[in-house]
């Protein structure tokens, strides 16, 4: 892999050499010993965009092998079939073959009613274009590329909008700490996932805190200056409110003629809604919040089920649907239809994938619960029509096991359910 082209080369050392880039992107370590492999540099981690652990690095970490972590006996073997399922299925394939993926991507951050400032930094972002110190590393490489803020790793885009200590106080004070379960590999990743879990207004406000995020952060770093999270979120929400409010005075609506999309509603007759939802709080734990609504949208029986373990969130949001069940199963009904938003999950059951890793197990295990009702139906919300199940997952005082109200609403959620469901 770090051979050179060297001096005339033949066609057939050309065409080789040249082909090294398909290895580089589908290429992942099966991992045997672990010790030719470096935890933070090399792709060792399938089923991951990236391949490679996105997770903070120590300080005395950076020379890290795998096998400080595991013990194994045995080695894998990098096929041709594996090159070519790469080249043919990956995604990243698919984004460079397919162009339209990425002018749909940009059509969608253009079209949201956001500032024009907004919108120029969200495509300058979306470039790696705006001064992260990681950016300036890429051109004097001796330039420390550290986040001066958190000091935990390299500020590239994402750490500084999503990643970094300051940015993640102000997500966890909105009402979109959402956006920080999950590990992505860039901003655009990121942003396509906000953009199909949560409403179009949700996304312009997403968007312009993130805006406003990196002029908080360029006030600490540049004028010593710290701003408190609320001030921020102000910031944002009134740049949100004020844009609207103009549009609202120029058509009697939005300018667009666009209305917000509806959030929850109820489920036909005869039929139950079992809302669910994960969650994952800072380093205490995960937890998963399920609400069960009968045709009358009436709620007949809330949950909430907290965890220690900290989960990837696809497989937080697959055993919320299991808890769901058997939270529906417990409370006696029959035909149910059971509503998450995480669409890969959704997409993943409707289409009864199988496999053998643990997130295609808990799917398994869904099916096999699937037995006891009469009907299961499989349906995807987005996030502003999963606002309850959502403050369920992250109910409070935290406490590992499970809590169940039946046929009453929490107090701590009733002013969400009365907003989201019984309106």
């Amino acid at each position: 892999m770090d051979s050179q082209l060297g001096t005339s080369p033949s066609y057939t050392w050309r065409g080789i050499w040249e082909s090294k880039w398909v290895l580089r992107r589908g290429i992942c370590w099966r991992v045997g010993n672990g010790a030719n492999i470096g935890v933070w540099d090399d792709s060792w981690i399938p089923g991951t965009q990236s391949r490679r652990l996105l997770s903070p690095r120590g300080i005395n970490d950076a020379q890290m092998k795998v096998n400080e972590l595991i013990n194994s006996e045995t080695y894998g073997v990098y096929s041709f079939r594996s090159a070519y399922r790469a080249l043919i299925n990956d995604e990243w394939l698919k984004e460079e073959e397919a162009p339209s993926m990425v002018n749909n991507f940009w059509g969608k951050i253009l079209s949201l009613h956001v500032l024009p400032r907004v919108k120029i930094f969200a495509w300058r972002a979306c470039q790696n274009a705006i001064p992260t110190l990681r950016g300036i590393n890429s051109r004097i490489q001796t330039f420390d590329a550290t986040c001066c803020i958190c000091g935990r790793e390299n500020e590239t885009t994402i750490h500084a909008l999503r990643e970094c200590n300051l940015a993640r106080e102000i997500w966890l004070c909105s009402t979109f700490s959402k956006v920080l379960e999950g590990s992505f590999a860039s901003l655009i990743d990121w942003w396509e996932w906000c953009i199909k879990e949560f409403e179009e207004h949700e996304v312009e406000e997403i968007i312009t805190l993130s805006w406003a995020i990196w002029n908080a952060r360029n006030k600490a770093v540049l004028l010593g200056e710290k701003l408190e999270p609320s001030s921020v979120l102000s910031y944002a929400r009134k740049v949100c409110e004020e844009l609207r409010g103009v549009e609202m005075k120029k058509g009697g609506g939005r300018a667009d003629g666009r209305t917000d999309a509806a959030g929850w509603k109820p489920p036909d007759t005869g039929l139950a809604k079992v809302n669910v939802d994960a969650g994952l709080l800072g380093e205490v734990g995960s937890g998963i919040g399920v609400v069960c609504i009968d045709d009358r949208g009436e709620i007949t029986c809330c949950a909430a089920v907290q965890f220690a373990e900290i989960w990837d969130t696809k497989i937080a949001e697959a055993k919320a649907v299991f808890w769901g069940m058997k939270v529906a199963l417990e409370t006696g009904l029959s035909d149910i239809v059971i509503e998450s938003d995480c669409l890969q999950v959704v997409d993943a059951l409707r289409n009864k994938i199988q496999g053998t890793s643990h997130f295609h197990l808990i799917l398994d295990d869904i099916v096999a619960l699937a037995f006891n009702f009469s009907s299961v139906v499989w349906s995807f919300v987005k996030h502003g029509g999963n606002k309850v199940a959502h403050e369920l997952a992250h109910y409070q005082p935290w406490d590992v096991g499970k809590r169940v109200w039946r046929n009453v609403i929490p107090p701590r959620i009733s002013a969400v359910a009365a907003n989201d469901i019984l309106v």
